[in-house]
């Protein structure tokens, strides 16, 4: 029995770490809900560069993929709590055609005690190629895994 305990021990400890040891990759996986080309939701991904870090999204909507990336500076708030603005751009593939835009991002995430991430940015853009305009109501719910 008290070999039993003592493996059980052992292996959730080696778990525990190596948990640990993948939260420190700095790699992030999830979905974020929203996006300019409509209501939708994309694979939300992150990679840690330091401080700062790549935030990139591929979607699929209605009769549309579009590819979204932004550097973003990282800056804390208070410990998990963070601020985050950044620069990048994005590009949809429609019936209608090839749209190339180029934006910011603000947002704010959260970072729990486990490995979750939850955030929520705003993305305005401006769109360059075969579409005119500015677009300012980008937001996104993001809900990410940290490996």
């Amino acid at each position: 029995m008290n070999k039993i305990v003592l493996i059980l021990a052992v292996l959730i400890l080696s778990i525990r770490v190596n948990a640990q040891e993948l939260h420190a990759t700095g790699y992030e996986l999830g979905i974020r809900l929203g996006s300019w080309a409509g209501p939708g939701a994309s694979v939300d991904g992150v990679l840690k560069l330091g401080q700062n870090r790549i935030h990139a999204d591929l979607g699929l909507f209605e009769n549309t993929f579009t590819i979204e990336s932004f550097y973003d500076w990282s800056f804390p708030i208070v410990e998990y709590f963070s601020f985050y603005p950044g620069v990048g751009g994005g590009m949809a593939f429609t019936d209608a055609g090839f749209v190339l835009g180029l934006g910011g991002e603000l947002g704010f995430e959260y970072a729990f005690k486990i490995p979750l991430t939850i955030g929520l940015d705003w993305r305005p853009m401006i769109l360059l190629v075969n579409v005119n305009n500015f677009g300012y109501n980008y937001g996104g719910l993001n809900i990410r895994y940290r490996f």
